[in-house]
């Protein structure tokens, strides 16, 4: 499957040097991947990171971020409860992106903290 992220959020991962996935296709504002690509579980759990963490970047890379997270949930038909529950309890962001990336076999254990 293809999935089509922001293109924002995926060159300030790109820029960082971290393992990115080889866009399929390209465009101003959007960057298609292959959702089997190995580095996609690199980028969802940076994502996962910058959604949740408003003073980690500038507000543009955040919603960004957002929009990947969310992006990838639904590639996988992951579902995104609108009222920000599932079955009465709160669901995070970092909740949620954690979800796909046990989905994809990807997480690589707790998020990442500042130092």
């Amino acid at each position: 499957m293809i999935i089509r992220i922001p293109r924002r959020f995926f060159d300030d991962h790109l820029d960082r040097d971290l393992p990115t996935p080889i866009p399929v296709r390209e465009s101003a504002r959007h960057v298609w991947l292959d959702s089997e690509d190995g580095d996609l579980g690199e980028l969802l759990n940076d994502a996962n990171y910058y959604s949740h963490d408003v003073d980690a970047a500038p507000p543009g890379v955040v919603l960004s971020a957002r929009a990947t997270v969310r992006a990838v949930r639904e590639c996988y038909g992951l579902e995104d409860p609108p009222t920000g529950e599932r079955a009465g309890l709160p669901v995070t962001a970092a909740e949620m992106a954690e979800d796909v990336a046990n989905e994809l076999g990807a997480y690589r254990g707790p998020l990442r903290t500042r130092v």
